[in-house]
């Protein structure tokens, strides 16, 4: 899983290189700065997965991870490289489909209590 998200990745930035280098400095510069954050999203997700497959938490922050990826790499590639077919559609069903994992990983972590946090000020 995590090898070909990495390859994914990769070849998405080799794809769309050209057209994002012709672009401002400030939209290029997102686009290689955002990459390698989300490619370690993907990473840390799917590695946490793969450490405790059984935790329903970590399959959906690897679902929500690999989800973004797709949609991110769909949506490069229909902008910086070529059009694609239905591809608002599919951005935006992988989109929904990460946000909500996203959504359920946080309600689904367990319960840690309500400590109270006491905060005591000098005079």
């Amino acid at each position: 899983i995590i090898d070909s998200s990495i390859h994914v990745c990769f070849a998405v930035l080799y794809l769309i290189r050209g057209e994002v280098m012709a672009q401002p400095i400030a939209l290029a510069a997102a686009v290689f700065l955002y990459s390698p954050i989300l490619l370690g999203r993907v990473w840390l997700a799917c590695s946490k997965f793969l450490r405790h497959p059984g935790n329903s938490t970590n399959a959906l922050g690897a679902i929500s991870a690999l989800s973004f990826l797709v949609s991110d790499s769909y949506l490069s590639l229909n902008r910086f490289y070529t059009a694609l077919p239905y591809h608002q559609e599919i951005v935006m069903v992988t989109y929904y489909l990460a946000q909500a994992t996203v959504a359920f990983t946080v309600l689904n972590q367990p319960k840690r209590g309500n400590k109270k946090i006491k905060i005591k000020f000098d005079d």
